[in-house]
């Protein structure tokens, strides 16, 4: 009896678990259920819509195969692609180009310390004049300098009857010393930095400068008589006669000595001019770092221009024109006395010398705000300047005493005998002082 009671009751126990997991069988097919609905799988897609698939398949397959017309598309978009990716790589250079220079931007719009923020190229580019090239005009004034001249004066002829049918005279030479006094000088160039603080860079010039003064006194001459080839005898020659054509002689006058009593002054009221293109290399000192930090310039557009020091030195050199001149052709204010002792319509005319050659010049600049700045250097030139002047000068008749020629009366306006004098002067400049301001843009 009691074995019958154990019995019956392990069979309810057991009824009761089976009607539970049934229960939680149906729950677990309901749960699947709705997540078959909600997350199709790619089954149910082949099952519910086999056509639409197999038409994808075929057009991709269709669509793959290397035809002609695909391949030669392909090609074209490789050769896009590079040509894509050429562009873009010179507009990455052109942008790392530009960078410096929005770099220099910011330090003047900004303070000196570095900031990771960068100015957009396309915000903010930079200008030419005044951001990499900086446009400046100078004026200033030049120290006095003094010339150094040297003279030569010769006389010949061509004539049939001379040795190598030229005659040559006496060649006189002399040294004349002088001064020019002080004057002005005009400048125009471009500066352009290779840094954001400005302490190494360039600048581009073209200067013209004019002082008064003259070619100064008389130091020495001397006579050079080994030049002289004229015959003792004379210069033979036809006198043509309208009838009777007759032999006729003459002579060279005597080539003129400069001395104190003839031409001891030369050319001494002139005007010396220069014209030069150059250019200079630039070093500085930033000591506006720490006066920008102390005004804060980053505050404002004048403080950032305002607050700028900087002192250093430049180098640099060029080449030069130069110019003498006393008078011209509507005022010849120069005598030139050596010259009139041949024919007296020489005495008046214009001095003009000419040359061009190679200066350097070196100095000191102390920027006082980006808009001025004060330069004292020192110029050397290594050039000459030169005039070379030919004139007719009478010749003389002959006086004979045996076979011998003496130099007699002057013949007055004769062609047959009037020889070409020739004078030639060649100067020096000294070296000058200059000190000047500049105005920057």
């Amino acid at each position: 009896m009691q074995k019958v009671c154990k019995v019956s009751k392990i069979s309810e126990i057991s009824k009761k678990y089976e009607i539970s997991s049934v229960s939680f069988a149906l729950l677990a097919m309901l749960v699947g259920i709705q997540m078959l609905q909600a997350a199709p799988n790619s089954e149910s897609k082949t099952t519910r819509y086999p056509k639409l698939i197999k038409d994808e398949k075929t057009t991709k397959s269709k669509n793959t195969r290397p035809t002609r017309k695909n391949l030669k598309t392909t090609q074209k978009t490789a050769q896009d692609s590079k040509e894509s990716q050429k562009e873009t790589k010179q507009e990455a250079q052109k942008d790392a180009l530009a960078q410096d220079s929005i770099d220099r931007i910011q330090y003047y719009s900004q303070d000196y310390e570095e900031s990771d923020e960068k100015i957009p190229i396309e915000q903010k580019p930079p200008r030419l004049i005044g951001d990499l090239l900086r446009l400046y005009i100078s004026n200033g004034v030049v120290s006095s300098s003094s010339t150094a001249t040297q003279n030569t004066n010769s006389m010949s002829k061509e004539v049939a009857t001379c040795p190598a049918q030229l005659c040559r005279g006496d060649t006189t030479s002399a040294s004349y010393q002088g001064a020019l006094g002080k004057g002005y000088a005009i400048e125009i160039g471009i500066e352009h930095y290779f840094d954001r603080f400005d302490i190494l860079g360039i600048r581009l010039f073209g200067e013209v400068s004019a002082k008064n003064g003259g070619l100064g006194e008389l130091i020495s001459s001397s006579r050079d008589t080994s030049t002289n080839n004229v015959p003792s005898g004379g210069i033979d020659t036809i006198n043509p006669n309208p009838t009777t054509p007759t032999n006729d002689k003459f002579t060279f006058a005597q080539t003129p000595l400069p001395s104190k009593d003839l031409q001891g002054t030369l050319a001494n009221n002139g005007t010396f001019m220069t014209f030069g293109f150059g250019g200079d290399i630039i070093v500085n000192a930033p000591f506006d770092y720490w006066l920008r930090k102390a005004v804060n310039a980053k505050s404002s557009w004048w403080k950032n221009r305002i607050a700028y020091l900087k002192i250093g030195g430049f180098f640099g050199g060029g080449v030069e024109f130069g110019r003498f001149s006393q008078g011209d052709s509507s005022d010849k204010s120069w005598q030139n006395e050596l010259a009139a002792q041949g024919k007296s319509s020489n005495l008046y005319d214009a001095f003009f010398a000419s040359g061009s050659g190679a200066f350097l010049r070196y100095g000191v600049s102390a920027y006082i705000t980006r808009f001025f700045r004060v330069n004292f250097g020192y110029k050397h030139n290594f050039y000459n300047i030169a005039a070379e002047r030919w004139y007719g000068y009478n010749g003389r008749n002959c006086t004979m005493s045996g076979n011998t020629c003496n130099a007699g009366n002057v013949r007055q306006n004769d062609p047959k005998s009037e020889t070409l004098f020739r004078q030639k002067y060649v100067i020096s400049h000294g070296n000058e002082w200059f000190l000047s301001l500049s105005l920057s843009f």
